[in-house]
């Protein structure tokens, strides 16, 4: 029996839709299937690119050309994916400047997404590009394992995905400058964000040398103004629009006010002040340090409508699973009196202080439904069971390996 050859008769859209899933280069590579194919990947809004670096520096330059042969012969591009290898000293340089290059290319042509990844290993590569920092069509921005040079004006008045992952900046008030050019930004991934530990003097050394090679910036740049209130003060940015955050980064440099807006927030130890957070109803907390309970309760009492609490304790060897005089609370937040229904709390060590925590929760919610505890030893589920007997006439507990 013959095979149908399905997929060549659906419409160019679908099959082009179907190539973006694909790298640029296996895209390319379906116009050899048959004429019909041969035309399609020319179409493709959607760029990705794969570059693994090799020894020969003439294969370097072959690969980097072909890159950009492929983004000026297109007049229109929705998104662009880089990702690439680990990189030798001597194409560092290069490299940057290619990158650079199609990054301003693609933004002239109403790029949407921009995805550039590097292996988080020195050398780094730089993104330096002015135009990405201004760019007005960008909705999606993933930068892993780059040195983001910021601009000294921040504007992406359309973004509304931001992914930082083991991303170098200058200074954490660089990343404050990013943040605050994003008012309609709704989610936030920052991971293991590190600086480079240049000065706040030399950040200030470079803006008055691009103000002295450039003295007509603020004429070409009609928002520069509008903006100056919101990337002048960095430590009072807020973001109304943010729904979902995970954050691992975060120092009292970098303020949880910031996002206190979101619905949605995943987060590590945090040794700053912590506000009201008014519309969260999911918490996860992830403890590598230590076992900070006393952190876990005063976001419970700044979080009102807070139904869900996840608490991952990922402690390593070195950690500190007790937490020194750590006393029954005498207040009730007001999520546990009204609206917390679910919490979970995953890789359960055996201390007094986590029985003790579960105890408070099940005594104090009135409107729990469910405590799930994962991984505990079993001498520990027995205990339990005896210890919180009778603590709430709603919740079930569960264990879970």
């Amino acid at each position: 029996m013959a095979m149908v050859d399905r997929i060549s008769s659906l419409s160019d859209d679908i099959i082009c839709h179907i190539l973006s899933f694909l790298s640029t280069k296996d895209a390319i590579s379906t116009s050899l299937l048959s004429k019909r194919w041969r035309p399609l990947w020319l179409s493709l809004p959607c760029l990705h690119f794969d570059l693994n670096l090799p020894n020969s520096p003439s294969i370097f330059i072959n690969n980097c050309s072909f890159i950009n042969k492929i983004i000026l012969s297109r007049d229109h591009i929705k998104s662009l994916r880089f990702q690439c290898g680990p990189i030798f000293n001597f194409y560092l340089e290069p490299l940057d400047a290619y990158v650079n290059e199609w990054v301003d290319i693609t933004i002239q042509r109403g790029l949407e997404k921009l995805d550039l990844g590097h292996p988080y290993d020195p050398p780094i590569p730089t993104l330096c590009s002015s135009s990405i920092f201004r760019c007005k069509t960008l909705v999606v921005l993933k930068l892993e394992g780059f040195f983001v040079d910021v601009d000294d004006v921040v504007h992406l008045p359309s973004l509304k995905t931001l992914i930082l992952d083991c991303a170098y900046f200058r200074e954490p008030r660089c990343v404050l400058k990013l943040l605050s050019g994003c008012p309609i930004l709704e989610n936030l991934e920052a991971n293991c964000i590190d600086y480079d530990g240049s000065s706040e003097e030399d950040s200030e050394e470079k803006q008055d040398e691009s103000i002295e090679e450039d003295p007509e910036k603020e004429q070409d740049e009609p928002f520069e103004e509008d903006m100056e209130e919101t990337n002048g003060d960095y430590g009072g940015i807020s973001l109304p629009k943010l729904v979902n955050a995970e954050v691992s980064c975060l120092t009292p440099d970098i303020p949880l006010k910031a996002i206190s807006s979101v619905r949605f927030l995943r987060m590590n130890e945090y040794l700053g002040d912590i506000p009201v957070f008014p519309n969260l109803t999911h918490l996860e907390i992830e403890m590598r340090i230590k076992i900070n309970w006393p952190l876990v309760l005063e976001m419970l009492k700044q979080c009102p409508k807070l139904q869900v609490l996840v608490l991952n304790i990922v402690v390593v060897e070195f950690s500190t699973f007790e937490n020194v005089d750590w006393p029954y609370p005498q207040f009730v937040p007001e999520c546990l009196s009204s609206q917390l229904t679910k919490c979970s709390i995953r890789d359960y060590k055996d201390t007094e202080s986590s029985l003790l925590f579960v105890k408070y929760i099940m005594q104090n919610s009135r409107a729990l439904r469910t405590m799930t505890i994962y991984n505990a030893p079993s001498h520990a589920k027995l205990e339990m069971l005896k210890e919180l007997e009778g603590s709430s006439a709603t919740c079930q507990i569960s264990f879970m390996d």
